[in-house]
């Protein structure tokens, strides 16, 4: 069985590795995915579109087809792991639901304690949507790559071949999080996390477990019988989304009037009167430019739970929450009669 040992310690024995497999599976491939390997262009689009759309339907025709191109190419036997095998990725703090530089000290190559410990309690599991590409060996970057992915790719599944030792895996994949530490590199300190990859299926089923979590405590709280919060988070940092949104819940909660939020609840879409997503804005016919927005036609009221605002500024998001609650109040409750009260923190 291949151990990542190996690979830490030689690159050239790695490249060599990826050489010989990718020379054997490019031999199955036809031209036009053989093109598209070698279009690195071509190949972002396709990924930053398929993190987008995050399984819906993608309307440019060529991106669809390049989706399909990649899908065959993995699907080819040599193209299945014989062995279980590790790979590395630098991971940039936004992919992480955070703001560059966040993780470090300031202005030092430390990583904060705090900001680790956070870190370390929410980050747990994620949904990979794209392509994702990652290398045979770790490799050195600087402090906008504040964590190392060290991560478990298991006998069967699919590994395509780039440069050097640089690979790609197939889409629609979950991975979970097995244990971080701190590590030293090159005059820096990195947050190095151990992951395993696994079906997207087990992944949902965590995020819903947090979704039935949340609803027994909202309406335990407020003695009300329907289930009014629903997660549609599904991406690389679910769990750090739905951790916020734990956290989000709880301080509206303690500080929202008990009788106008059982009223306004009551009133609300009884299927989901809160949806709380990691997606655009746009996915819900809002605004992606919108933190977040209450819909007066479906009576309900949606938080882009990672939208830059809200990354940037973390207490923004509690906010947002009573600014787009004062309208579902207005109008549910006093016929739009704006509450500014109702905006502020009780």
């Amino acid at each position: 069985m291949l151990r990542l040992e190996d690979f830490i310690k030689d690159r050239e024995k790695a490249k060599n590795w990826a050489k010989e497999k990718s020379e054997k599976w490019k031999k199955s491939l036809g031209l036009e995915e053989k093109r598209l390997l070698e279009d690195s262009i071509s190949f972002q689009r396709v990924n930053n579109t398929l993190e987008k759309n995050r399984g819906r339907s993608i309307k440019i025709s060529s991106i669809r087809k390049n989706v399909d191109r990649l899908d065959k190419a993995l699907e080819i036997n040599d193209a299945k792991l014989d062995d279980s095998i590790y790979v590395y990725r630098n991971l940039v703090s936004k992919e992480l639901g955070d703001v560059p530089d966040s993780f470090y000290e300031k202005g030092k190559n430390t990583i904060d304690r705090e900001q680790y410990s956070q870190f370390e309690n929410a980050f747990e599991y994620g949904v990979i949507h794209d392509f994702m590409h990652a290398n045979l060996t770790p490799h050195s970057g600087d402090q906008s790559y504040p964590v190392l992915l060290h991560l478990k790719v298991p006998k069967g599944e699919s590994m395509g071949y780039l440069e050097e030792d640089q690979i790609f895996i197939g889409r629609n994949q979950g991975f979970e999080v097995k244990s971080m530490k701190i590590i030293a590199e090159k005059g820096r300190q990195v947050i190095k996390v151990k992951g395993e990859l696994t079906s997207k299926k087990k992944v949902v089923d965590r995020i819903k477990a947090v979704q039935t979590n949340l609803n027994d405590r909202f309406t335990s709280e407020l003695g009300i019988e329907q289930n009014a919060i629903e997660l549609n988070i599904d991406g690389f940092a679910s769990s750090v989304m739905a951790h916020r949104t734990e956290i989000l819940l709880e301080q509206f909660i303690s500080h929202m009037p008990r009788n106008i939020l059982v009223s306004s609840v009551e009133k609300m879409n009884q299927d989901a009167a809160f949806i709380f997503t990691d997606n655009s804005l746009v996915f819900y016919d809002g605004n992606p430019d919108d933190l977040g927005f209450y819909n007066p036609r479906k009576k309900n009221l949606t938080i882009q739970i990672n939208h830059e605002g809200h990354i940037l500024k973390k207490d923004e998001v509690i906010n947002t929450l009573f600014h787009e609650f004062g309208h579902t109040v207005d109008h549910l409750l006093f016929d739009n009669i704006s509450l500014y009260k109702l905006n502020e923190r009780k």
